[in-house]
């Protein structure tokens, strides 16, 4: 439940985070409103779900087999 919870985080922060990138790195035109504001934003807002889900996997699989949890 908490690593649902910091996934929802990271991704609230990355769609309306200062470090989102408006224009997926110039690849559309400034003035696409439907590319800057939603599909560059949501995949920066996936690009930071996807981070935080890799390394909480990684943690878990780690506290795993060091047998931590027991």
């Amino acid at each position: 439940m908490c690593l649902i919870a910091v996934m929802v985080a990271g991704a609230l922060y990355g769609f309306f985070g200062p470090g989102r990138d408006p224009t997926c790195g110039g690849e559309f035109r400034s003035d696409d409103w439907v590319a800057n504001h939603l599909y560059c934003p949501g995949l920066s807002a996936l690009s930071m779900v996807w981070w935080i889900l890799l390394v909480g996997v990684a943690v878990i699989l780690l506290v795993d087999r060091l047998g931590l949890g027991r």
